[in-house]
């Protein structure tokens, strides 16, 4: 389109002129890159610059030697005063009761994990309590007023009435240790159903 004085209209339908100062006019092609020269490692060990054609070598295999170490006496022996110089050292900071009662603790520890020990103590333990269990039936058989109960209902009372006796094992355990040592006081009878 053209105005009245014979000059070009623009229109929003056309695209604008472009002028020559614009960087497509002046970049009509692309520059040629030149290949950057990459370093490779020689056998030798030393940087060397590679030709311009890439050339393949074959991986190299590299051996992974680990030294293992050997166990020696010295650094044994080493190891274990270095330790018993920090417990030397530790035990002169603490104070002497408080050193016992570490050792005590260590000590039971070690008991309790030998099974042997552990049942003898429980077993001790329970022939301890006999006196207050023998006491808990006496007083339960003359709170029902009888003198004959089953095996059952007698662990379901005891187990009831008495909060801090939880296991089952343990009142099997005295009412069997009670049978053993006062047959006169306490006996089983088989009913007849």
């Amino acid at each position: 389109m053209k105005g009245g004085d014979g000059s070009p209209l623009l229109s929003a339908d056309e695209t604008p002129a472009k002028h020559t100062s614009t960087p497509a006019k002046l970049m009509t092609s692309t520059p040629v890159l030149q290949p950057t020269k990459r370093c490779y490692m020689s056998p030798d060990g030393e940087l060397t610059e590679s030709p311009q054609k890439l050339v393949r070598h074959p991986p190299r295999i590299r051996s992974l030697t680990f030294d293992t170490p050997v166990k020696s006496s010295k650094v044994s022996e080493v190891i274990h005063s270095r330790e018993s110089s920090i417990d030397d050292e530790i035990f002169d900071i603490l104070p002497e009761n408080l050193l016992l009662s570490i050792r005590e603790k260590e000590q039971k520890q070690l008991e309790e994990k030998d099974p042997a020990i552990s049942q003898a103590k429980w077993r001790k333990k329970m022939i301890l309590s006999l006196p207050k269990f023998f006491d808990m039936i006496y007083f339960l058989f003359q709170s029902i007023k009888r003198s004959v109960i089953t095996k059952e209902e007698l662990m379901h009372k005891v187990l009831s009435s008495h909060l801090e006796i939880t296991d089952r094992r343990e009142v099997e355990e005295q009412l069997r240790l009670l049978l053993k040592i006062a047959p006169e006081w306490i006996h089983e009878m088989w009913a007849i159903a």
